[in-house]
């Protein structure tokens, strides 16, 4: 029988200051990018109906002190309109509603488990690295294109390879 286990989000208070992430959007133009993700969550099936009850907290709490983690130096909702401007660009459907899932899950387990701003930080900013490597991944790094030709079907194969 598996273990089930909890990672304490506070193990993490400090470690996560490498993020780059400033507010960059106005309290309108987050209210908006939290609308569209919530119409996404809307549409999508693998979402924690708990997981929107804690995105809406975090919502709710937009440039607040309820959403500032001092030890990380960043704001959850600063993070989630990052997290939301990424899926927006994001064109690879698998990786989107993966993504959103994820919002959800780490929402609801930020509900059930502490509402603290180190925990609504630490969930949000595991995935935004989690989409900036999923990125890094499919835009970044020397590319060689190996061109295959099947002579007897007078196809071309094309094979993309990221290094």
């Amino acid at each position: 029988m598996a273990a089930a286990f909890a990672i304490d989000v506070h193990s993490f208070d400090g470690a996560l200051k490498d993020h780059s992430i400033r507010t960059r959007f106005t309290v309108t133009e987050k209210q908006k990018l939290f609308a569209d993700l919530l119409s996404e969550l809307s549409k999508t099936t693998n979402v924690d109906p708990i997981g929107r009850v804690g995105l809406q907290l975090v919502i709710s709490d937009t440039s607040t002190a309820a959403n500032y983690d001092p030890t990380n130096a960043v704001y959850a909702d600063d993070v989630l309109a990052e997290i939301c401007t990424i899926l927006n660009r994001q064109w690879d459907n698998e990786v989107k509603s993966s993504t959103l899932s994820m919002v959800s899950q780490q929402m609801a387990d930020m509900l059930l488990l502490g509402r603290c701003s180190q925990g609504r930080c630490t969930r949000l900013l595991q995935i935004y690295r989690y989409l900036n490597e999923i990125n890094d991944d499919h835009f970044t790094g020397p590319v060689a294109v190996l061109w295959n030709f099947v002579s007897d079907t007078s196809e071309i194969k094309i094979d993309i390879v990221v290094f």
